[in-house]
């Protein structure tokens, strides 16, 4: 891979550098680079921190690492010994995650810090060890709020609890923790979620989603009035009238009764009984229809009440 300039920038700058890039740009590769750089300029791996977010990137870091300085050993003079004693220090060098090391310093200075022992181990958020400790956790605090008879924590279990079972809120519950655990001051994010909640809140949502909804319905008004155009003159011209101002009625008036109203019927007339010359724009009412109710009953299908 060839650099270009603004990372060539990037691996020879010294000091405070910030390289901000979109994703599949060529970070890792310039990091990479600045450390073969730094190396090749002198500077021992000993004295170089390196912290990524995962294993796999810190793995990878490395094999790049090892790969770029045996290039460079191929093609090296006096700097040779010099370069193969670094090469040597990739194995232990200060590559890793920022958990590892943190738990590198902490197993190395456990003794300046009180009531820690050295011999902790580091669990991953989906291992097993984790999920139980996670289960008991949940566990316990439900037993505790059950004990207290809490009126939040009934209201929260009338609303998700499905067939007697607490199994389905609990769920609910690490499905929201694992997305706070990346959210920057998440105690505000908790705040504002709750706000919904309240009547006000309540009522915001509902006439946001009513506007998204209303925008769903104009389309299908905008449709039926575009086949009434189109729809061939028959001899039952007047009751295929009639029903297209009740499919556009029905529509409009959907529009104004809220997200909590009665949803009136498409049509409440039959389809006329068509002359044999008219049986083909018949049918193609029908299709058209049928096709129109199915999107009509599809809006907000699993709302039943406020």
């Amino acid at each position: 891979m060839r650099p270009t300039d603004e990372q060539i920038a990037a691996i020879e700058a010294r000091g405070k550098t910030i390289v901000s890039a979109s994703a599949g740009s060529g970070k890792t590769f310039v990091m990479i680079e600045k450390l073969v750089n730094a190396v090749a300029n002198g500077v021992d791996l000993d004295d170089i921190l390196a912290v990524t977010f995962t294993k796999k990137a810190a793995a990878q870091m490395k094999e790049k690492l090892r790969s770029s300085i045996i290039k460079r050993i191929e093609g090296a003079g006096e700097e040779k010994p010099r370069l193969k004693a670094q090469l040597s220090k990739i194995s232990s060098a200060n590559i890793s995650t920022i958990h590892s090391l943190c738990a590198r310093l902490i197993r190395t200075y456990f003794y300046a810090l009180d009531g820690v022992d050295s011999g902790f181990d580091i669990i991953s958020s989906d291992d097993a060890v984790a999920r139980d400790l996670k289960s008991r956790a949940a566990d316990n605090l439900f037993e505790r709020l059950y004990e207290t008879d809490d009126k939040n924590f009934k209201l929260l279990l009338s609303c998700f609890m499905k067939k007697r079972n607490d199994a389905s809120v609990k769920k609910l519950l690490w499905e929201a923790y694992d997305k706070l655990r990346s959210v920057a001051r998440y105690e505000s994010v908790l705040k504002n979620a709750a706000d919904i909640y309240a009547e006000a809140g309540f009522k915001a949502l509902s006439d946001g989603y009513f506007e998204t909804l209303k925008n769903r319905i104009d389309p299908l008004i905008c449709a039926v009035e575009r086949f009434k155009e189109d729809f061939p003159a028959t001899k039952k011209a007047a009751a295929y009238n009639a029903l297209f101002e009740e499919m556009l009625c029905a529509l409009k008036t959907y529009k104004t009764v809220g997200l909590f109203g009665a949803k009136p019927a498409l049509t409440v007339s039959r389809k006329p009984v068509d002359a044999p010359e008219d049986k083909e724009a018949g049918a193609s009412f029908k299709a058209f229809k049928d096709g129109i109710n199915k999107k009509y009953a599809a809006l907000c299908p699993d709302l039943e009440s406020e």
